[in-house]
Order: C-alpha cells, then structure tokens, then sequence
C-alpha cells in the first residue's frame, strides 16, 4: 500500500531533523589543544582502518544532498542504534541491495511481503521495528540518533577534529555550520 500525500523532500527533512535537535552550533573556535587529534575521537580511531578509514575520510561530515542518499545515512545511522558502526558499515553492502538500492521512491511501496523479506534478509539488521521504522515515512525520535545523522552529512559541526586533515578539506566546500565566510 502507498503511504497517502506527498513524501517530505530532502531539505524538509534536514529541517524536521534540526527543529528537533536544536540550531546548529557553528565551528570549534581555533586553540592550541585543537592541534592535536585526541586518542579517543573517531579521526584517531578511523585512521588506516579497513571499514572505518575510507568512511571517515571520503563520507562522514560532507555534505550530502538527494533523497536517496539521505536516506541511505539516515537507515544507517538508525539501524546502529544499541550497535557498533563497524557492524553497520560491514553490513552496509547487504543494506544497499536488500533496500533497493536506497531508492527512496521504491521503498516507500514496500508492502508486507517486502517488510517479511527484510525481516528475513542476514544481511541486514532484522530488527522489526527498524525495518517498520522505514514505512512510517521517516518519523522517528532520539536526539543522539538524530545528532550524529546531521553530523554525518555535513549540516552540524562535529564529524572530524580540527586538526584531522579531512577536516580542511570539509571546511572548502563550505558546510552550513560554518556560517558565512
């Protein structure tokens, strides 16, 4: 059965998302301690990692734009709830060809058969109610989910440290959070 009214455009959904959050907070102010990657930050863990390297370095904090790549971020993000990202990312390949794809227009057909199927795919997390969680036309609630989803497309700061290299390279194409420049 197909959900009933238009679905929400990207942007609609960014703005929903930060409503809910609370304003973005704007760039980390320049020190000396900001010259050193911290052990525990995740530009510190990610580096040389098979997984978390090239997700750090080529995805997570730039901007994102389309439906379907923002909803790919957005299943992801959500099915990691209570879980590791490393488990995500290892199952990101299975997410990809069990959810079309990531076409937002296909999935929201989904009927029953399709739910059962994911909910009996290995290659993804089948956990009921993230996979109903998707036919509900993305209303969902947690602000640490909804933080780190923004974080990883680039709409609020937070996704490197200001001394990871990765971070420059962010900053160039000019990131809502960082304001007028």
């Amino acid at each position: 059965m197909a959900p009933t009214g238009p679905r929400p455009t990207s942007f609609q959904m960014t703005i929903f998302l930060v409503e809910h959050l609370g304003p973005h907070r704007g760039p980390l102010p320049a020190s000396s301690s900001m010259k050193i990657i911290p052990e525990n930050s995740y530009c510190h863990i990610a580096r040389g990692h098979e997984f978390h390297g090239p997700y750090h370095d080529r995805e997570y904090g730039f901007p994102l734009d389309g439906d379907d790549a923002l909803f790919e971020r957005l299943l992801l993000e959500i099915n990691q709830a209570g879980l590791s990202w490393l488990t995500i990312l290892k199952k990101r390949d299975g997410f990809r060809a069990a959810y079309d794809g990531f076409s937002v227009d296909r999935i929201a057909r989904y009927g029953a058969d399709d739910r059962a199927r994911l909910l009996d795919d290995a290659r993804i997390i089948r956990n009921r109610l993230k996979v109903e969680l998707f036919k509900k036309t993305f209303r969902f609630t947690g602000g640490e989910i909804t933080g780190e989803f923004l974080m990883s497309i680039g709409y609020l700061d937070g996704a490197h440290h200001p001394a990871c290299p990765v971070y420059d390279e962010i900053a160039a194409l000019g990131p809502r959070w960082m304001g007028e420049r």
